[in-house]
């Protein structure tokens, strides 16, 4: 079953789970490949998804650039066709700003298209061996600059976490078709919100921060805690593929307790520092 498939993935260490760009698409100079990972097909999602009684439309699936994903999903499904991509050296969380600088011409094109339908665009991690596998839907919020050249300065807000299926070239910039990663219904304990709020809020002090939770949707409090963190690029991309609060909170808890023994001792050494003009 396709459902399966995807989770078997999701279990290989993370450095594996990667998709080779198309040669026309290299993210550094001379680390181009050809996409060597084999992905579920998804005309057999789509016909496996409509024998079971979902609401697709098998005879038409694919979404065009002209619906609004919105629109779009209300009648489709989580399938969407041919999504433009941005990669990026970032992880992209649902509820997250993106704040972008936009200079070269495809993604100048690629914005354009997006700001002119109101449509959105998928963040991707750019990685050495490619592009990540699982990415965050964009929305674009507002302009903030618009320059004589075309660049602008804009700021976007992760929506939806989305899996790759396969690449499309056909364009200047990259496109794919994409299934949507709605969470599973497993909500966290209330004692693992509380010790992953307890130490979020610990390191926030270490750096005389102060937030208020109290506006945090509950059903994603863990990508609100961890979109407020600069927490390590892997970390995150584990995190955008878990399928519920149940496995995000207590994961969080986890990584933030680990490291806040080495950002005390950091602090304290700065304070240190700022006492006697050196650490010991």
């Amino acid at each position: 079953m396709w459902r399966r498939a995807i989770k078997v993935r999701h279990s290989l260490p993370a450095r594996q789970r990667f998709l080779r760009l198309p040669r026309r698409f290299p993210l550094r100079p001379r680390s181009p490949r050809p996409l060597s990972l084999q992905v579920p097909c998804w005309r057999c999602i789509l016909r496996e998804r409509a024998s079971q009684g979902d609401k697709l439309n098998a005879q038409n699936p694919c979404r065009t650039i002209e619906q609004p994903l919105s629109l779009w999903r209300s009648v489709h499904g989580d399938f969407v066709a041919l999504l433009p991509l941005f990669p990026l050296d970032v992880v992209l969380l649902p509820g997250t700003p993106l704040p972008l600088h936009i200079f070269e011409p495809r993604y100048k094109e690629m914005i354009g298209e997006c700001l002119a339908e109101s449509s959105p665009f998928g963040v991707i991690r750019a990685l050495e061996e490619g592009i990540a596998e699982v990415g965050c839907t964009a929305e674009i919020i507002t302009v903030t600059k618009e320059y004589p050249d075309g660049r602008m300065d804009l700021v976007a807000e992760g929506r939806d976490r989305f899996e790759v299926l396969s690449l499309n070239q056909d364009r200047s910039f990259l496109r794919a078709e994409v299934l949507l990663m709605p969470d599973e219904p497993a909500p966290a304990a209330a004692d693992d919100k509380a010790r992953a709020i307890q130490v979020h809020l610990q390191i926030l002090s270490l750096a005389g921060a102060v937030q208020d939770l109290s506006a945090a949707d509950q059903n994603s409090l863990s990508f609100y805690l961890a979109g407020s963190l600069p927490l390590d690029l892997d970390f995150k991309q584990k995190l955008l593929a878990m399928r519920s609060e149940s496995e995000r909170i207590p994961a969080i808890a986890a990584y933030l307790e680990r490291i806040l023994p080495n950002l005390q001792r950091a602090s304290r050494a700065r304070e240190k520092a700022g006492g006697n003009g050196h650490a010991r």
